[in-house]
């Protein structure tokens, strides 16, 4: 009898290390993604990213100097060569272009600040997983490489606008080596952009005669607890070029309307409310542009 309850034991033992393995199995498919997905969150899908490259259209008759390109590199390509330890940053070899002499980055402090916080992310995605059921499961290499792979998701993610951008300066100058090295240069797929350094023209531009006179507004109070009112504090006059109205600060019960007129919230209480709006004239070919920030004052009584 204890030999047959021996080898029941045994067969069961052996049954019960049968399950645990099958069910070791099933949780490294669905079971295990989800719990991937409740310790590290839902982080984007980054390999199917496409960005629209932009074609340079300049000519000879364009006004821009002769001795460099500005090239912007597409998110993907940006980000990977932030994050790589191996990368040493972008060289005049990395172009494989003879006419190339140097190059700079003139996104270096941006790319500075991604890299500190792509360690942090490392660090927050591998205190989350080593303090999860997942060590059970999975190897250290394994936790590793989801907590990398989560960090780079996360700072794709995060710093979705960012692009590397770099001024690539030639060995023989002139305008139509600069124009060659365009079309050059845009033949890589990971730059989305790359243009002539051009010149801005400001030297001979006359001082813009924006004039500009503030006053202050008084709506009555029996009219403001009924609707909102609009009022015109600010006048300006004799600018060069369109002009722009930015709303810097200010009461909440103010509101700059793009024509530079003010909107006083319905049900205002009695009182003084202001707010400072910055008046930019974007100038021309003949004037410069100019900005003036000015103070306004709306009373309600």
């Amino acid at each position: 009898m204890k030999k047959i309850i021996t080898l029941l034991l045994s067969v069961l033992l052996a049954f019960g290390t049968i399950l645990e393995v099958s069910s070791l199995d099933n949780i490294s498919d669905q079971a295990l993604k989800q719990m991937i997905n409740d310790v590290l969150g839902y982080l984007p899908d980054v390999s199917d990213v496409r960005e629209e490259k932009i074609i340079c259209n300049a000519t000879l008759k364009n006004n821009f100097f002769d001795d460099a390109v500005m090239v912007v590199f597409n998110h993907k390509t940006s980000l990977d060569n932030i994050i790589s330890d191996e990368f040493e940053g972008y060289t005049a070899d990395f172009f494989k272009l003879e006419n190339i002499s140097y190059v700079k980055c003139l996104t270096s402090y941006t790319q500075k600040s991604i890299k500190e916080d792509y360690k942090g992310y490392i660090e927050d995605f591998r205190s989350k997983l080593y303090e999860s059921k997942l060590p059970n499961y999975l190897s250290e290499t394994e936790l590793e490489e989801l907590a990398l792979d989560a960090a780079y998701k996360k700072g794709f993610q995060n710093n979705s606008n960012y692009h590397t951008i770099v001024a690539a300066y030639l060995k023989e100058k002139g305008k139509q080596k600069v124009l060659d090295a365009v079309k050059e240069i845009e033949k890589r797929d990971d730059v989305i952009s790359v243009e002539p350094n051009f010149i801005e023209i400001v030297a001979n531009q006359l001082t813009n005669p924006m004039k500009i006179t503030v006053k202050t507004k008084t709506v009555k109070y029996k009219d403001i607890k009924k609707a909102k009112r609009i009022v015109a504090p600010i006048t300006v006059k004799k600018a060069k070029g369109k002009v722009i109205y930015k709303k810097l600060s200010g009461s909440k019960k103010l509101s700059l309307k793009s024509n530079g007129k003010i909107v006083v919230k319905k049900g205002s209480k009695k009182g003084t409310y202001t707010a400072k709006i910055k008046v930019t004239a974007k100038g021309n070919s003949t004037y410069k542009s100019a900005s003036k920030t000015v103070k306004v004052k709306v009373k309600v009584r």
